[in-house]
């Protein structure tokens, strides 16, 4: 029935969204109806715009402070009509001024309960039409009256149907800005779990070649949590390491075994600025690099991001990372990239300190032996 027709609406509406377009559509009525009746006018012909205003007024202050009475919608409509029916009376009826007044109801209907809303106020104002018209209470023919009844009824025909392909719009809209919300969220949740297991990964080895890498297989699925198992993304990558004066290839996903033969002095172009800077760098053009442009996993490249692994003023190296896609490194893909190389310095640190503990063991034995 329409109590509970009203009840599933309410539980798909957004909240309170069809009460701030009735309260509107209200204002915009008070103010054409005080225009249009404010000349030579007693003041107890005002006294329904009065009434109506305070009313409104009242559901205004209610909406901002999300309060709602029982049957809210429900009472809203029946003042609605009750207005537009004592308006309707005291001007003349279907040749008064005001004759448009009924729109107001069939709007409000349409606003709340879509089709059956509207159907219903257009009935009453239709029927008040012909009653009118028929016991000579306003001004007005037999014949005209049923017009004008005829055409309220399709205005709630129309109005309804425009409100419900409204309200399905807004409809689909909420559910796609949750679903994105939802998305978001759980894309942040599993960013956060692979930080996790990032960091629990580099610090659990010992092994220098085993914590390059974990930093390069890391890469990709921190910067792709919502990916399938079976993702595969372009991402090409490299960890350079200095070996004297030299950086070396020591670890790269997509190189070639002669792009892994090849010895940078880092001395210039975005390796050379980002060990210059000690701060990542960021380029489109990584094909006009000096040093990088010969690099054939490279070549079909745009984008490119060198992260330093550095601590303090020691330079260990850096780690590359370059895509075809120009756009591919936003600002939360960089933040991540930059957190991979932290953690991989660190770990990279404990390597080298573990290895150097070794080597100074075997040295101690070899002494005493």
């Amino acid at each position: 029935n329409f109590f509970e027709y009203h009840k599933v609406m309410r539980k798909f509406d957004s909240p309170y969204i069809a009460d701030w377009f009735a309260i509107s559509l209200r204002w915009m009525t008070l103010f054409a109806l005080t225009v249009a009746l404010s000349k030579d006018r007693e003041l107890i012909s005002l006294l329904p715009l009065f009434v109506l205003t305070l009313a409104n007024l009242a559901w205004s202050v209610m909406a901002g402070l999300n309060i709602r009475l029982t049957y809210h919608r429900h009472l809203a409509i029946l003042v609605d009509i009750i207005f537009a029916i004592l308006i309707f009376l005291l001007e003349k009826g279907l040749t008064g001024a005001v004759s448009w007044i009924g729109i107001l109801p069939i709007l409000s209907g349409a606003i709340y309960f879509e089709v059956l809303g509207g159907v219903l106020a257009a009935s009453v104002m239709a029927i008040t039409a012909l009653s009118f018209s028929y016991f000579g209470m306003s001004a007005g023919s037999l014949p005209a009256g049923a017009i004008a009844a005829v055409i309220t009824l399709a205005l709630g025909l129309l109005f309804g149907f425009l409100s419900n392909q409204l309200i399905k719009s807004l409809r689909r809209m909420r559910e796609e800005q949750e679903k994105t919300e939802k998305k978001r969220q759980w894309v942040e949740n599993e960013r956060l779990r692979a930080i996790y297991e990032l960091t629990t990964t580099l610090n659990a080895t010992l092994s220098y070649k085993r914590v390059l890498e974990n930093a390069l297989d890391l890469s990709v699925r921190a910067m792709h949590p919502d990916a399938d198992e079976d993702f595969n993304d372009q991402l090409v990558s490299a960890v350079l390491l200095f070996v004297g004066n030299e950086l070396i290839v020591k670890s790269a996903r997509r190189f070639t075994t002669a792009d892994q033969r090849r010895v940078f002095t880092g001395a210039e172009g975005i390796l050379g600025n980002a060990i210059e800077e000690g701060e990542p760098v960021l380029t489109q053009n990584i094909g006009y690099d000096p040093e990088l442009s010969g690099v054939i996993a490279l070549r079909s490249c745009t984008a490119s991001y060198c992260v330093p692994l550095r601590t303090g003023f020691n330079v260990y190296g850096v780690l590359l990372f370059a895509h075809p896609d120009p756009n591919y490194f936003t600002a939360e893909r960089r933040e991540m990239l930059e957190l991979i190389g932290r953690q991989s310095v660190i770990a990279i640190q404990n390597a080298r300190l573990y290895q150097d503990l070794v080597e100074e063991k075997e040295r101690m034995i070899e002494v005493q032996e």
